[in-house]
């Protein structure tokens, strides 16, 4: 079944995007007289929004790795679709070099993200600078959804002047978003956290227009939308939970052949995701690979847990200057607003906040403040979509903002002193913007040397036991990589009769070296702030 998946992937996803394209599209010409309501003017200061999230993705992140090595078990799938559509790393075990045969899923984890890749590789070259340049432009579409969303939910949910009033909030929402530091810091690499985030400000943008009008085809789009999310990210199976918690159960119900085609496909595409999740669970190779363990340092699991639960509230409070203090402040208003509120869909929105803050904390990487995890920051994107929202709640509880009626200047002012605080809070952030993760520091230093061997004329094949290190070599340096694992691999390798190698890691003994006849090699060695790479001769 594996190999079936790894052969035809790539074709369900293409299928499944284009049948989102295609829902998105008939959902909004159904309704499009549905969005004669927004006003001119705020089309203008979505814009400015919009633009305004790009310069600071320009201005504090760069091309550079952020999710230590993964992000290139990603680029080199895609690089692999693009060649030949198969969903499996392009990995060499030999020399010459020789796609890896074996149909295997590497990582274990749904592959959308690596079809997107594949298919700008397709158009634009593989190179990691593309992929990086397409979680950019995700990166920055996403507040223009996250502004739909928002206008859909209270548009639904406010009485009193909805209309407007949603508009306003929508704003606050995409504002919100787009100086968020975790997802500015995300927007350089190519992990697949930011590809995530997009398709989930999709889907919660396809499901509240869905509970605001609900018809077939908003249902489908909100459904397929779904089917992407969780063909993203393994964590994203929850907002299935999600969608039938909090949209369907609360909205009016379609046509029974839109119900049953809708949950047809869900079952089909989130099947598909488990399976692929479960072909590493028991497959003995990658299950060690990518098992969960307990973090360094933790007796236990539990131990670990009550670490992150504490870490996750100090993250509230400005640790490791992740999330911005003034986004709490103004949380704790729409907290208190909500609770104030006391109404159906503000008791949903408290619950959903307090599920995405809790859910991943029982895994060891489930830390948002990076205190055990120099990555694990990543996984609080999820936390913030409804954090926004209840924020965007909050501002207008304010008592001198007056939205309603003929104060709207003061709604204006505000809206100007948000966006303000916003930037400024960002540019606070800058420690954690500007610190560079070891796999970048890693990434770095291996282009410097490609440049140099490269500059000197030298035909080089960089191997390691570590597939994600040795692909972070192939894409920094631009020369082919190997793995060697096993005997069989060392015999392969042998048969080349090649001239020179390079590795990248410790873990390959001397003996290895020696049998190999290398007159060059590279040597890895572990200090405790970053690694450095050595060439001997």
């Amino acid at each position: 079944m594996e190999s079936f998946l790894v052969s035809y992937y790539v074709y369900f996803i293409l299928a499944l995007l284009a049948g989102l394209i295609i829902s998105v599209i008939a959902a909004i010409r159904e309704n499009r007289k549905e969005f004669s309501f927004i006003k001119p003017a705020v089309c203008v200061l979505l814009l400015i929004i919009v633009l305004g999230g790009v310069a600071a993705r320009f201005a504090y992140t760069g091309i550079a790795p952020v999710v230590f090595n993964d992000e290139f078990l990603y680029v080199a799938t895609g690089e692999n679709i693009s060649h030949t559509g198969q969903a499996t790393p392009e990995v060499y075990r030999s020399y010459p070099p020789e796609p890896w045969s074996v149909k295997k899923f590497f990582p274990p984890y749904p592959q959308l993200w690596a079809v997107l890749i594949g298919i700008v590789f397709k158009f634009a070259g593989a190179a990691y600078k593309n992929a990086a340049f397409l979680n950019l432009v995700l990166s920055s579409l996403t507040p223009f959804l996250i502004f739909f969303a928002g206008l859909f939910l209270f548009k639904k949910v406010l009485k009193n002047n909805g209309g407007m009033l949603s508009q306003y909030l929508g704003l606050l929402a995409a504002s919100f978003w787009a100086f968020l530091p975790v997802a500015v810091k995300l927007s350089g690499c190519a992990s697949p956290e930011t590809a995530s985030a997009f398709f989930i400000a999709l889907f919660l943008a396809m499901s509240f227009f869905f509970r605001l009008y609900p018809t077939n085809k908003t249902f489908l789009a909100a459904v397929l939308s779904l089917c992407a999310v969780v063909n993203v990210r393994p964590e994203n199976m929850l907002y299935i939970i999600l969608f039938v918690v909090f949209f369907y159960a609360a909205a009016k119900k379609p046509g029974k052949k839109a119900i049953l085609a809708g949950i047809a496909i869900l079952i089909l595409f989130a099947s598909i995701s488990m399976m692929i999740m479960a072909s590493g669970h028991f497959d003995t190779e990658r299950a060690k690979v990518f098992t969960i363990e307990t973090r360094p340092g933790f007796e236990n699991k539990w131990q670990n847990m009550g670490a992150n639960l504490v870490n996750n509230l100090l993250f509230f409070l400005g640790k490791n200057q992740i999330n911005p203090i003034f986004y709490t402040i103004v949380l704790c208003l729409g907290i208190f607003a909500a609770f104030r509120e006391k109404q159906k869909w503000t008791v949903r929105l408290l619950l959903w906040f307090a599920f995405s803050w809790f859910i991943l904390s029982p895994f060891p990487f489930g830390d948002y403040s990076n205190a055990n995890s120099s990555d694990a920051f990543r996984f609080s994107l999820h936390m913030y979509f409804p954090m926004i929202m209840l924020m965007a709640f909050g501002v207008i509880q304010l008592e001198k903002i007056k939205f309603i009626g003929s104060n709207r200047n003061a709604a204006g002012i505000a809206g100007i002193l948000i966006l303000g605080l916003c930037i400024i809070s960002l540019n606070l952030g800058k420690p954690f913007l500007s610190s560079q993760a070891l796999s970048g520091r890693d990434y770095e230093r291996a282009k410097e040397i490609g440049m140099k061997m490269r500059d000197e004329k030298i035909e080089a094949f960089f191997i390691s036991p570590s597939p994600d290190k040795c692909l972070m070599m192939k894409y920094a340096t631009g020369f082919p990589a190997g793995l060697v694992e096993t005997q069989q691999d060392i015999e392969n390798l042998k048969a080349g009769n090649t001239r020179l190698f390079y590795y990248t890691s410790q873990d390959i003994p001397e003996l290895y070296l020696r049998e190999l006849q290398m007159d060059v090699f590279l040597r890895v060695t572990d200090d405790d702030e970053y690694s450095v790479f050595e060439v001997r001769r």
